[in-house]
């Protein structure tokens, strides 16, 4: 009895590369880190200040102060982190097809 090649496996997951972020300006930054922290890490600072710990590279300790930041906004502001899943929803929404 022969038995069929199996097939290949596809990636269960989008693995992206980091990126060096210290080259953006302040606000360009910003949004980067905001982008990162909504959609892998659901929104959660502290699960990324983990992963720095964890598995930090040259450049994250630049990313610190921002979170940090962000854990006090969400301690002021219940509603902060869902205003930020809406802006990014819209911003996705309206400029994500565009070719580039």
């Amino acid at each position: 009895m022969a038995f069929a090649s199996p097939k290949p496996i596809a990636d269960a997951v989008e693995v992206i590369e980091w990126t060096p972020r210290w080259g953006f300006s302040g606000a360009s930054a910003n949004f980067a880190r905001l982008q990162i922290l909504m959609t892998v890490f659901d929104g959660d600072p502290d699960k990324w200040l983990d992963a720095i710990v964890r598995w930090g590279n040259t450049g994250d300790e630049s990313d610190v102060p921002f979170l940090v930041a962000i854990k006090q906004r969400i301690a002021k502001d219940p509603h902060f982190l869902a205003d930020m899943r809406s802006i990014m929803t819209e911003f996705s929404e309206r400029f994500g097809n565009l070719a580039t």
